[in-house]
């Protein structure tokens, strides 16, 4: 990563990370992609205490998911490119079949980050917490946020 710009090198390609004024599209690809990995209730209780123990937790569900080429596809924007999901479909292939060290270390290392990032820039509460939809009734709004997460694990 080229800390001057913020431009980071993978398979080729040079790609500076999602700010915080991405798209709906952008928002709704990569917000789906981390709920089928079912990290959303990790982020939602993370504190600045708990970084590194939680870094590690986010890292290994994102790996274990195999979501991580398709979060990283989400939290990328191709330089001097617009974003958009069939691209990011594209890049996501492109990053599942990487096969250089140099480009997987880049990937593992920057996927944590980034992901603690998104959500540190904006306020993504209300779709992190799943009691901040529906204060005066979380059950309803956490059945629904473990039925998307549940999901994935059958």
């Amino acid at each position: 990563m080229n800390d001057a710009t913020n431009t980071l090198h993978i398979c080729g390609i040079d790609f500076e990370p999602a700010g915080q004024a991405i798209t709906a599209r952008q928002d709704n690809y990569l917000m789906g992609y981390l709920r089928l990995a079912g990290v959303i209730d990790v982020v939602g209780t993370m504190k600045d205490a708990d970084v590194e123990t939680k870094s590690s937790e986010l890292l290994t569900r994102i790996l274990v998911s195999g979501y991580a080429p398709e979060i990283l596809a989400g939290l990328l924007v191709e330089n001097e490119k617009k974003w958009n999901a069939r691209r990011a479909d594209e890049l996501a292939e492109l990053f599942g079949d990487a096969t250089d060290p140099e480009d997987k270390e880049i990937m593992r290392k920057s996927i944590v980050s980034f992901v603690i990032g998104f959500f540190r820039l904006g306020d993504r509460s209300s779709t992190t917490s799943p009691n901040s939809s529906n204060p005066n009734n979380g059950e309803l709004t956490t059945e629904s946020a473990e039925l998307a997460t549940s999901g994935t694990s059958q």
